[in-house]
């Protein structure tokens, strides 16, 4: 993500996970879920941030799968676990 400084609050996070895609074989187009895991760091303006492990959940839509370059349709959550 991309900040202007004029947003409410910030986040970064790295992670890593599988997809499952509902549509095998050789399906140019297939609908997926992902879950993926990994650590990530939040800041509001009011200078409070928090930093931890996240887990996240996403449902999508990708396109042009088998090829070299696809694209993609995803919804996505994602939470940070505080460690204190």
């Amino acid at each position: 993500a991309f900040s202007t400084g004029e947003e409410d609050a910030q986040i970064f996070n790295v992670a890593a996970g599988p997809s499952y895609y509902f549509m095998g074989g050789n399906n140019a187009r297939s609908p997926y879920a992902n879950l993926d895991f990994g650590y990530g760091f939040g800041q509001a303006n009011n200078d409070e941030d928090i930093d931890g492990f996240s887990l996240g959940l996403g449902l999508g839509y990708r396109f042009f799968r088998t090829a070299t370059t696809g694209m993609e349709i995803n919804v996505r959550w994602a939470t940070l676990f505080d460690p204190a």
